[in-house]
């Protein structure tokens, strides 16, 4: 190819993606502006790479496209996207969370201690079944069988307690 002929070559592909690029750009997240600096770099890498992409490289429309796919990429991860509120230096961040109530308050009176416990223990402190096993004494197996007995169990409580609250009889209180 000729000079004359890259020049045009090089201006048609311009024209036909550089705003396919910028959209690109756009539906990633990306503000018109950057999108339309982002496109504007792909080219400038293509025309700074072409002498020795066209030697060896059977697609350049597609390497332009995933020149720009990685330039997004590269944009979305870059520092200025990241956005932080810094906390103040005089602002009190409260140690204890006001609105948390302990589950063990939150369970029906009728449930047996031993069906509080194990849900505490799974639910509050989030431990795994070997942990509640050695916490509780028992195998890991019993504490599947204990976790679905102590589920049935509040839900026949709390399904009761739909019942008396209907007739205006509270269990809770």
């Amino acid at each position: 190819m000729t000079d004359r002929e890259e020049s045009l070559w090089f201006q048609e592909l311009y024209l036909r993606f550089a705003k396919s690029l910028v959209h690109l750009s756009c539906r990633a997240g990306i503000e018109l502006e950057i999108s339309k600096e982002i496109m504007q770099h792909a080219f400038c890498l293509l025309l700074v790479k072409y002498d020795s992409l066209k030697d060896w490289h059977t697609n350049l429309p597609g390497w332009l496209i995933k020149t720009n796919s990685n330039l997004i990429k590269k944009e979305l991860n870059s520092p200025r996207r990241k956005h932080e509120i810094p906390l103040a230096d005089w602002l009190e961040v409260p140690v204890e969370d006001q609105y948390h109530f302990p589950l063990r308050d939150l369970l029906p009176a009728g449930l047996s201690e031993r069906h509080k416990e194990i849900l505490v223990l799974c639910y509050e402190e989030q431990l795994s079944y070997r942990e509640i096993a050695a916490r509780m004494n028992i195998s890991e197996g019993y504490v599947g069988v204990m976790l679905g007995r102590a589920r049935q169990e509040l839900k026949k409580l709390y399904e009761s307690e739909n019942k008396r609250l209907e007739r205006g009889v509270n269990i809770f209180s």
